[in-house]
Order: structure tokens, then sequence, then C-alpha cells
């Protein structure tokens, strides 16, 4: 077994022992991450509704966007992204935004 197998099965057990813990989310988020396993990365929804914070459905969105491209997922899970980054343009102001690039392999998405 894989240091990095044993990270995520540690932080898997972790989160499911203490649900709302947001740093244990952000752990096991960033496991999932690591192994490319873009079908398990749920958390940053529900730690946007934990924490309020914006950074978590950019996360949301990188995530499915690069399930898309990388899994050849259906094109409608795209719908869920384009609500999220609806529901931040309606929060942000225009001098907050940044580009922002996020490569997985060779797949690159620029935002």
């Amino acid at each position: 077994m894989l240091l990095v197998d044993l990270a995520t099965g540690c932080y898997a057990h972790a989160c499911g022992r203490f649900p709302n813990n947001l740093e244990l989310m952000m752990g096991l988020f960033n496991c999932y991450v690591r192994e490319y396993s873009f079908m398990k990365q749920q958390q940053p929804i529900k730690m946007y509704k934990l924490a309020g914070e914006e950074r978590f459905l950019l996360w949301a969105v990188c995530s499915i966007k690069l399930q898309v491209l990388c899994d050849r997922s259906g094109e409608k899970l795209l719908l869920l992204p384009e609500g999220l980054l609806k529901l931040i343009a309606s929060h942000i102001t225009v001098s907050r935004l940044n580009p922002l690039t996020v490569c997985a392999g060779a797949n690159c998405i620029q935002f």
C-alpha cells in the first residue's frame, strides 16, 4: 500500500467520524486531487456550506471541469459548475478577479 493510499484512507475515516471538520475535509480533498480521483472530489460544496468561502466553490468548479476533460464524462455535468460560477459572479466585483490556470496531466483550464 502506498503512503498516498494510506493518507486517503485515514482522511476518509476521520471525515466519517468528524463530518463537519473543515480541515479534515480539505485534507481528504487534497488526497483525491493527488490521486486524480475527480469523481470523489465532492467535499468543496459541503465546505462552502460550512465556511461560506467562495474558494470552495471554485474548487468544485475546477474538479467538475477536470472530470469532464479527463474522464470524458457527459457534457451535462457542466451545468453544475456553470451555476456555481453564476453564484460566485453574483457576489464578487470584477476588480477581485484574477486569472486562474489549473492543470491535470496534459489538460489545462484557464478561468
